[in-house]
């Protein structure tokens, strides 16, 4: 019930979001990137693995809350994307790959600043935590508390 309820809001909330599906995206302004692999991509394996329904209705009921909360906002732009490289503006990071997120995770971008990234499954709260830590002046509506439990990495500047 739960990847169903997870799979319907993806889909409602994909109509209002941003949504990208060409191979490379240039991330230029504050965003919140939902980066996910297109269905068509899952292979059979882990598509039956024991732990993907769970992983992907997690993955899903956090992407829509995370489009629920910054739908509208100007500040910060949700978007929702199957890229296969992510590049930030003027080059100044590193480029990141969905397949060095093994094909789902989040990209928290502030232009100046080191992008946070999470591999997998990470809880809304902990996004717009990290999106908060980027850039103060954002309000987020989450408590923002360390959370020792937080898989987040910071993209190297290039060189």
């Amino acid at each position: 019930m739960r990847l169903l309820v997870a799979s319907v809001l993806i889909a409602l909330s994909g109509f209002v979001c941003a949504a990208s599906t060409q191979s490379t995206l240039t991330l230029d302004r504050p965003s919140v990137v939902a980066v996910f692999t297109p269905d068509a991509d899952v292979s059979a394996a882990d598509r039956n693995s024991d732990d993907f329904g769970d992983f992907i209705s997690d993955f899903n009921l956090y992407s829509s809350s995370l489009a629920s909360e910054l739908r509208g906002r100007k500040d910060v732009a949700f978007i929702s994307s199957s890229a296969t490289t992510f590049i930030f503006k003027g080059a100044e990071h590193v480029p990141i790959t969905r397949k060095a997120l093994s094909g789902y995770g989040f990209i928290i971008y502030v232009p100046g600043k080191s992008p946070t990234i999470f591999e997998g499954v990470e809880t809304d709260s902990d996004v717009l935590c990290a999106l908060k830590d980027l850039a103060p002046k954002i309000r987020v509506p989450a408590q923002c508390e360390p959370n020792p439990s937080s898989k987040r990495t910071r993209v190297p500047r290039a060189a």
